[in-house]
């Protein structure tokens, strides 16, 4: 009985500290550092919140099936891609996935929500506004790619 109580604390907080693992530059830090959205493209900004429930599930981030990222929690990153329809996807237990129109110069915004599932929890896209969006993304950490390439 000693024991349980010890380590069932102990991985709990193991848990906790693996689910804030986030490293990187907060946003609100390197915003001016950002490169401008090339002429001839458009920007879609990834983020996700941190929450207790489902921190640990990181599936890919595809656009048009190819890998760009990981749903890192309370992390955010982005990719430039050429004006046209696209499509963000995100599996787990199930596929979830969004799509959207990109024009050029344009930026959208794409955050990533956790939900129960039978198994394993769900990370599903959601298209949010930039008056949303950049608010919720002021304090949270790079994931992406060296900024200086």
């Amino acid at each position: 009985m000693p024991a349980r109580k010890i380590i069932l604390p102990g991985l709990l907080a193991l848990l906790a500290i693996a689910g804030c693992a986030t490293t990187g530059p907060r946003f609100s830090e390197i915003e001016a550092k950002i490169p401008a959205v090339p002429a001839d493209q458009g920007r879609i900004y990834f983020y996700r919140k941190s929450i207790f429930f489902g921190d640990g599930l990181r599936p890919p981030v595809k656009l048009n099936g190819q890998e760009v990222g990981r749903p890192v929690p309370d992390g955010f990153f982005f990719v430039d891609r050429p004006p046209g329809d696209h499509v963000v996807s995100v599996s787990t237990e199930v596929e979830r996935s969004l799509p959207l129109t990109l024009a050029k110069h344009e930026q959208k915004y794409v955050r990533f929500e956790a939900t129960m599932g039978v198994f394993i929890g769900h990370i599903s896209p959601e298209l949010v506004d930039k008056n949303q969006a950049l608010p919720e993304m002021s304090s949270m950490h790079y994931v992406g790619t060296d900024l200086t390439n």
